[in-house]
Formats: C-alpha cells, sequence, structure tokens
C-alpha cells in the first residue's frame, strides 16, 4: 500500500510551517496590514488546535479565551500611535487571564481538571499573543527587513525538519540550516548586519526545533485541529524575539 503523508506527520507538519512562514514574507511585502492579516490567521489556527493539543475540557471556551487575547494583542499593536508598539499587550493578556477564569467557572459539566485546564488557557494565551511581536517588529524602521529575514529562516529551519532525521540530530540540523540561510539571505538579497542575521537564525532555528521536540510524541497530534496548533507555535513563538532583535538593531 502506498504512503500517503497526512497533516499528522511531522515532515508534513513542518512543511506547513515553511508555508506558513513564506506567506508572512509575502503579506510582509504589502507592509502591516498584509503581515496582520496574515498573523490572524495563524493566530485563529493556534487557538482551534491548541486546547485540542492539551486535551483541555472546555475547548471550546479555552479556544475562543485564546483567539481573543491573539487577536486583541495583533489589534493593540497595529492601533498603536507610537513606540513601544506592544505597550498595551499587557493589558490583553490581563483580560485573557480573567477570561480564562470566567471560562471555567461558566464550565457546565462538573468542572473536573479545573487547573489544567486554566493553566493551560493561559498557557495558549501568552504563547499565541507572541504573534503581535511580528506586527511589532513590522512597524520599526528595519522591521520589514527583520520578520523578511526572520520568516526566511524559519521557512528553512522548517523544511530540514521535514527530512527524517530524528531526535537531537534534527534539532541541530535544523537550527544551523535557519543560521545559514539568514546569513545568505542578509548577504545576497536583504542587506542587514551579520550579526544581526545570525541572531535572527539562531532564534527562528529554535523556535522550529524546539517545538518539534516539544510537542513530537503527544497523542493528540492524531487529531487534525491539534496539529494546526504544531504547524502554529513556531511562528508565533518567535515573534516577541524578532522584535526584539528588530529594537536593538536600531540601537547598535
Amino acid at each position: 500500500m502506498k504512503f500517503i503523508p497526512t497533516i499528522y506527520d511531522l515532515s508534513t507538519r513542518s512543511v506547513a510551517t515553511a508555508i506558513g512562514a513564506s506567506l508572512l514574507a509575502a503579506g510582509a511585502a504589502w507592509g502591516v496590514s498584509g503581515t496582520a492579516l496574515v498573523l490572524s490567521v495563524v493566530v485563529i489556527a493556534m487557538a482551534i488546535g491548541w486546547p485540542v493539543l492539551l486535551g483541555l475540557p472546555a475547548r471550546v471556551g479555552s479556544a475562543l479565551v485564546i483567539a481573543l487575547a491573539g487577536l486583541g494583542a495583533l489589534a493593540v499593536v497595529f492601533a498603536a500611535p507610537r513606540e513601544p508598539w506592544i505597550r498595551s499587550v499587557p493589558l490583553v493578556l490581563a483580560f485573557a487571564v480573567v477570561l480564562a477564569f470566567i471560562n471555567e467557572l461558566t464550565r457546565p459539566d462538573d468542572r473536573s481538571r479545573l487547573t489544567q485546564s486554566l493553566l493551560g488557557t493561559v498557557a495558549g494565551a501568552v504563547l499565541v499573543a507572541g504573534a503581535a511581536g511580528w506586527l511589532a517588529a513590522d512597524r520599526t524602521v528595519v522591521g520589514h527587513k527583520v520578520i523578511t529575514l526572520g520568516a526566511i529562516a524559519l521557512a528553512v529551519a522548517a523544511v530540514i525538519a521535514a527530512l527524517p532525521m530524528y531526535g537531537w540530530a534534527s534539532f541541530t540540523t535544523s537550527s544551523l540550516a535557519a543560521v545559514v540561510g539568514a546569513v545568505v539571505v542578509a548577504q545576497s538579497i536583504i542587506p542587514m548586519r551579520m550579526l544581526t542575521a545570525i541572531a535572527v537564525g539562531v532564534l527562528s532555528g529554535l523556535a522550529v526545533a524546539m517545538s518539534h521536540m516539544l510537542f513530537v510524541r503527544i497523542p493528540a497530534l492524531r487529531s487534525a485541529r491539534a496539529a494546526w496548533a504544531a504547524i502554529a507555535a513556531p511562528i508565533v513563538a518567535a515573534g516577541p524575539f524578532l522584535y526584539a532583535i528588530a529594537r536593538l538593531t536600531l540601537v547598535v
């Protein structure tokens, strides 16, 4: 019987992450609005899949809280009149924590695994709010270059992670590939400082490698919705670090 790859496979999820990163780079070419649009799709995919990935009991409510946290973070960064663009993101996260408590209090079931459900929802909200880091980076002076470079490095790492390697071999290879890809692009296509390119490559590669190491053995990945969260996780996780690199690039 011929083997047909599915979204549940690590290789397929890696390729999907690479496609998502490529779409983010393409969206950035349209400006801040394009970046925000692509990130909104990533946030929704993460919100739908995260409660399934963690096996949370109140999945609809948790998904709603996570979606509101991610989209709210994007909205406040998009609407911020000046630096620091992320000034209102902590307020969004504070409201998300309150909503997570309300979600648990209004559960119609026996409220089993209450602590697990609450912590899982809050963790998802904090993680998905990281998507706003891409948007905040895009609004800096060198932001377009940084997020394009980061998206390319992340896509390279994800493609390498799709190869038939496992464990630390995959971790090391995908991380190094992201650094090499970022440096090559910075030297040939997008003019950036070598140190900036290395930093972007390291952080993008680690976001992919660590996400795959973390989720690879979770049984819930047999669900397509859980796979969506695993696909989106490296993208949202890289956001805050890329914003920090964009800010530091302005002062170094």
